[in-house]
């Protein structure tokens, strides 16, 4: 009898140990989840102001805006910056959206989903870089007419 209640004991005590050992296994699993679910918010939070200062420098343009240049000649902004009418129809999908007379830009609010989509995030990244290219061949016109702070 007594070699039954050690062995009881003993099994006991491995099992506590097992017991106590995988506790910790998912107590780590959960703040490792957590830093995991903490890390996307952030960066959906920081796609997000991406995407809205974005948006805002195209809101301060129609996309019909025409403005005369040093040299006398006219150029109709937003097709001069962005000259590829497929990457346009992204911007237009993604960033901002026409109003029904396709006269006036309004910002669009995209959803959690799509500020993690390849394509959005692409499309912003590369409508920034366009815009920065822009601005150094033509220094002032995008701080002039599309600065999201004014």
């Amino acid at each position: 009898m007594n070699i039954f209640l050690a062995i009881v004991a003993v099994l006991a005590l491995i099992v506590a140990g097992l017991s106590a050992r995988w506790g910790f296994t998912q107590a780590d699993i959960a703040q490792k989840m957590k830093a995991k679910l903490d890390e996307q918010e952030r960066e959906v939070t920081d796609w997000l102001a991406k995407h809205e200062t974005l948006a805002l420098q195209l809101v301060k343009i129609n996309p019909h805006l025409t403005i005369r240049r040093p040299d006398g000649s006219s150029m109709c902004i937003y097709p001069t910056i962005f000259k590829d009418v497929k990457f346009r129809e992204k911007l237009e999908r993604y960033i901002v959206q026409l109003n029904r007379s396709g006269s006036v830009f309004a910002t669009r609010t995209p959803t959690e989903l799509e500020l993690r989509s390849p394509s959005l995030r692409e499309t912003v990244t590369k409508a920034n870089e366009i815009l920065d290219a822009f601005a150094k061949r033509h220094p002032g016109v995008v701080e002039y007419y599309m600065s999201p702070t004014v």
